[in-house]
């Protein structure tokens, strides 16, 4: 990147939950969360008599979670969900869920689909998608986003498994899909960042940070965490020659995974604007407000193209036999698709629900956050049996849709005295 260097003095806080399907509990139970996450987001977005904190902002990091919420919300709590979107007070997200790279195109494309298709209904494109922890993706994701009218990604890459992309954190490059198309990325900083700079009463981290501010001050003294930290960051990002005047951290809502929404985000940064101000400001946003100036601003960008290399795949390898039955299943739905296309008779059945368990199965958390430690305890095991029972299920669903297309066009069920007579299909467009 070829910039002049130059001193930010606004950070940006994205505030979100990041998803794990599992991890810190059953995936039922996490999905009951997610869903209530948002309905505490709209309460505090319209808190009664205009109390809502000022500037408070909440960003989804997956469309899942929207769609459990809006599968259960009533009219009136949907109403309230479509302003908070177009008030800015509430982002989209375009990424379905935080993925391994099992998901072929077909379906990668359609999961995308629904955030856009949702995004449309309301009359709010999504143009951002984020993700978190997972550190790469398939090429076929760029295109994916590009298809679906999503022009930005947010990355927030977790180490411990593989690196930053271009050695480096707070950073933007241009994706360059398949097609030639363009992706603007910014790859930043570890998905609860912002906990550790302190910005979370009552949340504050070190994972990634050590430094003198010890176990009292995290548990009891966000705010001199925050005076500490602060100031230390700016100084790195000048020293490596940043060349925003604004730097995006993200931010949990406790000091966990599955975090819910924290209102007191909104007090910290008026704290902090009051007595703070005349050097560094604290604001919070959502996806499409930072990439907004990212955009505006006159910084050469580089550009990239090709596959972004994922480390994150412990849960594929731990589980090569359910694996194979993904991988399976997920081949014989492209099998029923060409099967639909080359046979316009067949009656076309929705594949969505296929699509969706294949997607869960896919998702980039394969256990509990003690399966190392304590592998004898329930919920690793719990985890781990629903985990593989979304392949299960989606091969069933698969095998049932084919077998009913297949006797459709002449197969006949299993009895005493079938005659051995077959028939050849051809399920491809050519010969």
């Amino acid at each position: 990147m070829t910039a002049t260097p130059v001193d930010p003095r606004t950070i940006l806080i994205i505030h979100h939950s990041h998803t794990d399907l599992g991890y810190t509990e059953t995936q039922g139970r996490v999905a009951r969360w997610h869903r209530d996450f948002l309905r505490q987001a709209l309460e505090i977005i319209e808190r009664p008599g205009g109390r809502a904190p000022d500037g408070w902002k909440w960003q989804c990091e997956t469309f899942w979670a929207v769609e459990r919420f809006w599968e259960t919300a009533s009219a009136g709590t949907r109403a309230a969900f479509v302003r908070a979107v177009r008030s800015g007070h509430l982002g989209l997200s375009g990424s379905y869920l935080n993925l391994s790279e099992l998901l072929d195109y077909d379906i990668l494309q359609a999961m995308t689909k629904r955030a856009a298709d949702f995004g449309k209904s309301i009359g709010v494109p999504v143009e951002s998608a984020m993700t978190a922890d997972i550190n790469g993706y398939s090429w076929g994701f760029s295109q994916a986003l590009h298809d679906n009218g999503i022009a930005n990604l947010f990355t927030c890459i977790h180490t411990h498994h593989g690196m930053f992309p271009l050695g480096r954190t707070q950073v933007p490059f241009w994706w360059e899909t398949p097609k030639g198309d363009r992706v603007l990325v910014w790859s930043g900083e570890h998905y609860h960042f912002g906990n550790e700079l302190g910005v979370v009463p009552g949340a504050v981290s070190s994972y990634l940070t050590k430094d003198e501010c010890d176990a009292e001050m995290i548990f009891s003294d966000h705010w001199k965490v925050a005076e500490i930290r602060i100031p230390r960051y700016l100084d790195r990002l000048r020293q490596a020659g940043y060349a925003y005047p604004f730097v995006p951290v993200m931010a949990s809502g406790l000091r966990t995974d599955n975090g819910p929404p924290n209102s007191e985000i909104a007090d910290f940064c008026a704290r902090w604007n009051r007595s703070h101000a005349d050097w560094c400001r604290v604001e919070m946003t959502t996806l499409s407000e930072f990439f907004r100036r990212v955009r505006e601003e006159d910084v050469e960008v580089p550009v990239h193209r090709g596959d972004w290399p994922d480390w994150w795949s412990d849960g594929c390898a731990g589980n090569p036999a359910t694996t194979r039955i993904f991988r399976q299943t997920q081949r014989d739905l492209s099998g029923y698709r060409r099967l639909l296309d080359r046979y316009p008779q067949l009656v076309r059945e929705a594949i969505d629900h296929a699509e969706y368990t294949l997607a869960l199965y896919a998702e980039h958390t394969f256990s509990h956050s003690d399966a190392m430690s304590q592998p004898w305890h329930p919920l690793v095991h719990a985890i781990a049996a629903r985990k593989k029972a979304f392949a299960s299920e989606a091969q069933e669903a698969v095998e049932q849709m084919t077998d009913r297309a297949m006797k459709a066009l002449g197969a006949s069920e299993l009895r005493v005295g079938r005659p051995l007579r077959f028939r050849v299909l051809n399920p491809l467009p050519h010969a």
